[in-house]
């Protein structure tokens, strides 16, 4: 213990610390031991008639950041649309897949990991974050990633912006290709608010990086705002079920620091019961999954950062645009007004 504690903080080679290579080396034969358990680790790529993806990062970042949940994507939706992937690349990607989504890759079964050493893979397409893709790699297309990228109203110089979208489980549920059942459903609450309202909500991110109001602001100022109107606090499933038993829910508000949350197998379905929800920021950007998971079952989003969107969401069409305290009170009272 003695010896880990001096040499934790030695810095190796690209200014990694010797904690997080030990941490990565434990990691990585974990993930080395799921696939072999699945019978992924090191298999050959046989031709079949479903084409290939070989997927090649040596950045960890897209198998880590906010839970693998990138990558998980990316895969799913090769995999939904006919595609085998084949996944390679650095040490510390392969680590990475011991994250929530990253498990659920290789218990899925949705990825291989080929030996580079038995000669030349064949894919219809390679996607990597180098310039160009690894030397064992025959392709007929390449397509970069960039990851790292500040969150612009612009695509800049990149060609494709990875699009946000509902949360990785209702995917992995297939819940998205039931979202015409949840589209259907009677409207009874006028406007919602339903997220963690914890401290890590009210940090200064927000302003610093975009110049919006943090998730703690917008939802201080509705309450502030609207007291003494029809503000509904929501905290047990039994005041849950008499609010929609009422048919008038005017402003809800939930959260899900306190204990009660809507149930994620539920939650699809209580936003087709909504008209408009307030999308406040998550805690270092302003797309939150709430926003796409509400669009998805036709509940209209209140939000303030609506050119973040390709193509921007229009105030009156898509959307509700607020800037600030003072607008974004006259946006949720027009709304509870209209539904009066």
């Amino acid at each position: 213990m003695g010896l880990f504690k001096r040499t934790e903080s030695l810095l190796l080679p690209g200014g990694i610390t010797f904690r997080h290579a030990f941490t990565a080396l434990i990691e990585y034969q974990k993930t080395k031991q799921i696939a072999r358990d699945h019978g992924l680790w090191r298999t050959p790529v046989e031709p079949t008639e479903a084409p290939l993806v070989y997927l090649h990062f040596n950045d960890s970042a897209i198998a880590t950041r906010d839970l693998g949940r990138y990558l998980y994507l990316l895969v799913m939706f090769l995999r939904r649309n006919g595609y085998r992937v084949a996944l390679g690349g650095g040490f510390f990607t392969i680590s990475g897949l011991q994250t929530k989504f990253g498990k659920l890759l290789l218990g899925r079964r949705l990825v291989q990991f080929p030996n580079p050493g038995d000669g030349k893979i064949s894919a219809r397409l390679c996607i990597t974050d180098d310039d160009r893709p690894p030397d064992h790699v025959a392709y007929d297309a390449h397509l970069r990633v960039v990851t790292g990228v500040k969150l612009t109203t612009t695509a800049d110089s990149y060609d494709i912006l990875f699009p946000y979208m509902l949360h990785p489980t209702y995917y992995d549920w297939e819940y998205d290709l039931n979202l015409d059942e949840w589209r259907r459903e009677k409207r009874s609450v006028k406007v919602l608010f339903s997220g963690n309202m914890g401290s890590r909500y009210s940090n200064s991110l927000i302003w610093e990086r975009y110049g919006k109001q943090s998730r703690m602001e917008v939802v201080s100022t509705l309450l502030q705002g609207l007291e003494g109107e029809e503000t509904n606090f929501i905290a047990t499933e039994t005041e849950l079920q008499g609010l929609l038993a009422q048919d008038d829910g005017g402003f809800v508000c939930i959260d899900n620091s306190k204990g009660f949350r809507i149930p994620k197998r539920e939650w699809l379905s209580f936003l087709g019961k909504t008209n408009f929800q307030v999308c406040a920021p998550g805690v270092d950007m302003p797309l939150c999954h709430n926003l796409v998971e509400g669009m998805s079952v036709g509940c209209i989003p209140i939000l303030e950062y609506s050119e973040y969107f390709d193509p921007p969401l229009r105030d009156n069409s898509e959307c509700i645009v607020f800037s600030g305290k003072e607008e974004l009170l006259s946006a949720v009272r027009r709304c509870l007004n209209m539904l009066s």
